[in-house]
């Protein structure tokens, strides 16, 4: 099955969220497992949302699990191994990043100027995919301020 997704849509709350969690994972829990509870405190995000999503990108193989009474998350990779691209797909539950359909109305195959259109914005969208695939975990954290926090080696 194909996701298709809006360029406007890309980036929703559930990117920030997720985002702003894994900031945490990487800055606080390098030398410990972190709770979602801890996190959702700590970031004031929704708790239920960040179980859900930690399930998406523990199976992507972002994160580390473990479970039980000392249980909690761990990144799985360091964070200049993991892209912004990755996460956004993760957290908005994409394989990949779309137009939106363009077979109906004016963006139709047989109508030059929306298959020009279609064209001019699958080539925006080709660059905003290399570039979030080019920003890692650890760029944000250093372009946040938080850099000094984080000891990943």
């Amino acid at each position: 099955m194909r996701y298709r997704h809006y360029l406007g849509e890309v980036i929703t709350n559930k990117s920030y969220y997720g985002l702003a969690a894994l900031v945490h994972l990487a800055v606080a829990g390098r030398e410990r497992l972190i709770g979602v509870k801890e996190i959702a405190s700590n970031r004031s995000l929704p708790q239920r949302f960040l179980e859900l999503t930690f399930s998406r990108l523990r199976s992507l193989g972002i994160l580390n699990a473990t479970r039980g009474a000392y249980g909690g998350y761990q990144l799985a990779r360091k964070p200049t191994e993991i892209s912004l691209k990755e996460i956004i797909l993760a957290c908005e539950g994409l394989r990949e990043l779309t137009l939106p359909d363009t077979n109906r109305g004016s963006l139709g195959a047989g109508d030059p100027i929306g298959r020009t259109l279609t064209n001019l914005m699958n080539q925006q969208l080709a660059i905003m995919e290399a570039n979030l695939e080019a920003v890692t975990l650890s760029d944000v954290i250093e372009q946040s301020g938080q850099a000094a926090e984080m000891y990943w080696i």
